[in-house]
C-alpha cells in the first residue's frame, strides 16, 4: 500500500499505532499528534448518540486546538486523509476541511496532474490570490508561457534560455 492510500476499516487503535510506526515510532513528532487527533475527530463521529458524543467532542475540540495553537497544525476531523501519512514539519499547515488527500495522491501519482490541478484550482481557488498577483507583479497577466514536453535537464536549460531571451533587461536607475 502507498502513503495516503484511502483508509481501510481500521479501529482508531490501529489506525494510531499505524500513523506511529509511519513517523517513526516517535509520539512526540507534531505530524504524528495531529494525525492521532485527526482519527479521534472521526472516531467519535461514529457514535451514534449526540449526548453520547458529546463528551468526545469536548475533548476533540481541545486536543485539536491544542495541536493548532502549539504546532501550527490544523487538520480538521473532516478532512479525508489515507493510510501512512507523515507531516514532516510543523507550523502554518493548514488543511482545508474538505480536502481529500488520498485520492488527489493517487492522481497525482497517475500522471492525471491536469486533472488534479482543475480540481484544486475549482474547489479551492481564492479570487484574492489572483488580485494580489496582480497588485504585487504588475506584468503577471503578460508573462512568458513555456511548455515542457521534456524532463531532462538539457531541456530546462533550452527553457531557461527561451525565458531569459523573452525578459527584457532590467533598466539601469
Amino acid at each position: 500500500m502507498s502513503v495516503g492510500e484511502p483508509k481501510q476499516h481500521l479501529s482508531l487503535v490501529a489506525q494510531i499505532v499505524e500513523d506511529w510506526k509511519s513517523n517513526g515510532r516517535d509520539w512526540t513528532k507534531p505530524g504524528f499528534q495531529a494525525l492521532a487527533v485527526h482519527r479521534f475527530g472521526n472516531w467519535r463521529m461514529g457514535i451514534g448518540s449526540k449526548l453520547a458524543r458529546a463528551p468526545f467532542s469536548v475533548a476533540y475540540r481541545t486536543l485539536f486546538r491544542g495541536v493548532r495553537n502549539f504546532y501550527g497544525i490544523e487538520l480538521p476531523y473532516s478532512t479525508q486523509i489515507g493510510r501512512r501519512v507523515v507531516i514532516e514539519h510543523q507550523g502554518a499547515i493548514v488543511i482545508h476541511g474538505n480536502a481529500v488527500i488520498a485520492r488527489w495522491e493517487a492522481m497525482m501519482h497517475s500522471g492525471e496532474t491536469a486533472e488534479l490541478a482543475a480540481e484544486l484550482l475549482e474547489q479551492h481557488y481564492d479570487p484574492s490570490y489572483e488580485r494580489a498577483m496582480l497588485r504585487n507583479f504588475p506584468r503577471y497577466r503578460n508573462a512568458a508561457v513555456l511548455h515542457i514536453d521534456d524532463t531532462r535537464e538539457a531541456a530546462f536549460r533550452e527553457l531557461a534560455r527561451q525565458l531569459l531571451e523573452r525578459t527584457p533587461a532590467p533598466q539601469a536607475a
